[in-house]
């Protein structure tokens, strides 16, 4: 059985011939009771994101690589610049093209949902109607979990909308863990973080892990670079120390 917290990677890392996912997928396989919430990323948007073009075909490859671990949830990534009415059009399409995905006949590669980066923080009703047409289409297109990208604290009535919000995306030097800590527990638990920029040891990386699960969050990311296009130098050793806390293999 899968248990929380789960492992949420933005795994912007072009799948290329020469810089495969081979370590994620050692990760799915040393850890079969993790989950992992991987979020695939094409064109930061996205536009080729039609399976049968050319361009892509790393993408299914890599992909449908992925789509044989039970362990994992694929999201597609759209940004929404904070719920801009002028980016709406583009964002259902979007979205409509990701659902193309899973009735790819060629290869599985189908999607479980939907990463919306640049979800706002604050509450404010058009932004909230435009959010609810854009999850309303990824769930009737069979794209069925949502994530919204706050990066801050969000007001809990866009929970009505998404499964999970990340509450914090920053640097490891400026975490509050006491904001994250005064969320309800109901909260936390359909809450992320997302820290970047982890500059300490190992041992050190293992204590804020530890922390973040007795927090109930979620799924969270840890990692040392200051991008999502490369693999945390501690991956291997943050799957473990995510693995043991929450008491799984």
């Amino acid at each position: 059985m899968v248990l929380p917290s789960a492992i949420l990677l933005p795994l912007y890392l072009y799948p290329s011939a020469s810089a495969p996912w081979t370590n994620l997928y050692n990760s799915l396989t040393a850890h079969p009771n993790t989950q992992f919430d991987v979020v695939i990323n094409p064109d930061s948007g996205p536009e080729l994101v039609s399976p049968g073009n050319s361009a892509l075909s790393d993408y299914v490859a890599a992909v449908s690589k992925l789509r044989t671990y039970p362990n994992v949830n694929i999201f597609g990534y759209v940004h929404t610049s904070y719920g801009d009415a002028s980016l709406q059009p583009a964002l259902l399409s979007n979205i409509s093209r990701y659902a193309t995905w899973n009735t790819y006949t060629p290869a599985n590669i189908s999607l479980d949902g939907i990463f919306f980066d640049e979800a706002p923080s604050a509450y404010d009703t058009s932004i909230y109607t435009n959010l609810q047409t854009a999850t309303a289409l990824a769930r009737s297109s069979d794209l069925r979990r949502v994530i919204f990208n706050a990066g801050a604290v969000a007001d809990t009535q866009y929970f009505a909308l998404a499964d999970y919000i990340i509450m914090y995306e920053g640097a490891y030097a400026n975490f509050d863990a006491g904001a994250i800590g005064a969320l309800a527990q109901a909260v936390r638990a359909n809450s992320s973080v997302v820290v970047y920029d982890f500059t300490l040891a190992e041992a050190d990386q293992k204590t804020f892990v530890d922390q973040l699960v007795g927090m109930g969050l979620g799924s969270f990311d840890i990692t040392t670079t200051g991008s999502y296009s490369e693999l945390s130098a501690l991956w291997a050793a943050f799957t473990q120390q995510v693995s043991s806390a929450v008491g799984v293999k």
